[in-house]
């Protein structure tokens, strides 16, 4: 029960955070084109890369496998060309909300590697296997101790899965993963991503609507785009 707590605990957080990034970056690109043009198209441009960046990395650990990407928003705010000296507080609001993603990724980072310990699955399975061995060993021949049996043991079985989808972020996968960043590339109004993985897990791309399709190669530690193409009709 104390793990499995933790790990919920650890979830929401970790969702309410990623919501908070995909926010705050909506609102960043929303701010800059506020500002100019130029300089809305410049800011979009890094987001856009900083997204399509995070679709090669798992989702508990991107945070610290794109942080080149990251610090191109930070230095892109740096020159921002001419605006008017009103539009001076759009700038200060793009620093604070810089600074807000940057304290959120980086206990993102930490969470992510807030995992179970290799020894404390041991003892979870362990005490898993002896109230399974308890309940088949103390059942008696009737029907009510066999429903009984077989429904206390699939509990077992099932709060032990989830405990394990939870410390690798995997309920509601498709949610924190996909969807999230998909907001973000509609309200920036740029192509979805779709790769050969995430098609592998179930995500399928709108009817109707012009997406990017890359496929993720990945040898021993490096991952790369091996093509991305832009499909579909024009986005209306």
């Amino acid at each position: 029960g104390f793990v499995l707590a933790s790990r919920l605990s650890r979830y929401y957080r970790y969702r309410d955070l990623l919501t908070n990034e995909t926010g705050y970056l909506i609102s960043f690109c929303k701010y800059a084109s506020k500002i100019s043009d130029k300089f809305g198209k410049k800011i979009t441009d890094l987001v856009d890369g900083y997204l399509l960046e995070t679709f090669l990395y798992e989702v508990y650990e991107y945070h610290g496998k794109t942080e080149p990407h990251f610090y191109n928003l930070i230095d892109g705010i740096k020159d921002p060309g001419d605006f008017d000296s009103k539009q001076e507080s759009v700038l200060g609001q793009m620093r604070t909300m810089i600074n807000e993603i940057l304290k959120d990724r980086e206990e993102l980072y930490l969470l992510g590697k807030d995992k179970l310990t290799f020894w404390l699955k041991v003892t979870l399975e362990i005490l898993a296997g002896v109230i399974l061995y308890t309940l088949f060993l103390s059942r008696v021949q009737t029907s009510y101790s066999f429903v009984l049996t077989v429904l206390l043991s699939g509990s077992v079985v099932i709060v032990l899965a989830l405990i394990r989808d939870l410390d690798k972020l995997r309920s509601y996968d498709d949610s924190i993963s996909y969807d999230l960043y998909y907001r973000v590339f509609d309200a920036i109004g740029r192509p979805r991503l779709y790769t050969n993985e995430s098609l592998s897990r179930g995500v399928t791309p709108p009817k109707g609507y012009a997406y990017r399709f890359a496929e993720i190669v990945r040898k021993g530690d490096a991952v790369r785009y091996k093509k991305m193409t832009l499909m579909g009709p024009k986005r209306k």
